[in-house]
């Protein structure tokens, strides 16, 4: 696989994950103006990070396999 179709893969899944987090945002945003609690924490968005495996997405595009 070349280092575009891993730089692809990559902007697949921090797009994915983006959205995501834009959801969330809007929920907290939509309880905020409510006055209720807020639905995500800053740990919720971090683990957005990680479930769409971005965590150490540069190595993977680096990587040499």
């Amino acid at each position: 696989m070349s280092n575009h179709d891993k730089a692809a893969i990559v902007f697949n899944s921090a797009v994915m994950a983006l959205i995501e987090s834009m959801g969330m945002h809007a929920e907290n945003e939509q309880r905020r103006v409510t006055g209720a609690s807020m639905a995500y924490v800053e740990d919720s968005f971090l683990k957005v990070i990680t479930r769409h495996g971005l965590r150490n997405a540069h190595n993977f595009i680096l990587e040499d396999k």
